[in-house]
């Protein structure tokens, strides 16, 4: 895995850079257990593409992997780290997703990385970008059989599931979902919000527990990242040989 040098050493972007093999293992471990070769996969916050050069990685050669990444600067070291280390299984739509078509301003502070819709403080800058139902995206490039999400936008997570009911109610994907409510509340949501959705689906809802290397059944809203698999579906075979599932997970 290959990425350009951050703008900046510090802060978030640095750590990611630095530390990008220990980043995140939950997410880490989702992809790795329910990605393989001709899986289709969306990664929608995608900001740099650490996920979205592992997830084209799983899906290769055959599969595909499309990247939403709203804000230009951002987007442009997405496509770079993409060409930096090959990857010709993926695509970048310049983006933001949410319940409904039009335009959204997208609040950007100094670390970009934490872009969101909702401003972080009075010196961010303010970016006009385009806004698409995943529903509509979805429906205008065909409605493939996409397997696998993995969703990271800062709060407007319960926006970007109200816009795919189509996509969740036939494709039923696997979705790695961030949950925080410190995110949530500028925006108006709360973490039940995101639970409440995925049970409506048919969804249960798994934490990766480092100290076990394996997913358990979650029975509360739990903040983090937090695994939503359907329950109506046999979970397919995992590809890291040190994940095991506890509970009933199907």
């Amino acid at each position: 895995m290959k990425l350009t040098p951050p703008v900046r050493g510090r802060g978030h972007d640095g750590v990611v850079y630095c530390f990008r093999e220990l980043y995140e293992p939950g997410v880490r471990a989702a992809l790795l257990a329910e990605l393989k070769p001709g899986s289709v996969a969306y990664d929608i916050g995608a900001n740099i593409g650490l996920w979205t050069l592992l997830m084209s990685r799983l899906v290769s050669p055959t599969g595909s992997v499309t990247a939403f990444e709203p804000v230009p600067a951002t987007a442009a070291r997405l496509r770079a780290n993409l060409s930096l280390s090959r990857v010709d299984s993926a695509c970048v739509e310049e983006v933001a997703l949410g319940r409904m078509s039009g335009t959204a301003s997208v609040f950007v502070p100094a670390q970009c990385d934490r872009a969101s819709l909702a401003p972080e403080s009075e010196s961010d800058a303010v970016v006009e970008v385009p806004l698409l139902r995943l529903d509509d995206y979805w429906a205008q490039t065909g409605e493939p059989t996409v397997g696998f999400v993995k969703i990271d936008a800062e709060g407007s997570e319960p926006r970007i599931l109200a816009g795919a009911k189509r996509l969740f109610g036939q494709c039923r994907p696997t979705v790695a979902c961030e949950v925080n409510s410190a995110k949530l509340a500028p925006l108006g949501h709360r973490a039940d919000e995101i639970y409440e959705f995925f049970a409506r689906y048919g969804y249960g809802a798994y934490v990766w527990v480092d100290s076990r290397r394996s997913f358990l059944r979650s029975h509360d809203a739990t903040e983090g990242d937090v695994l939503f698999r359907p329950l109506s579906e046999r979970r397919p075979g995992a590809r890291a040989p040190a994940l095991r599932a506890e509970g009933p997970l199907p």
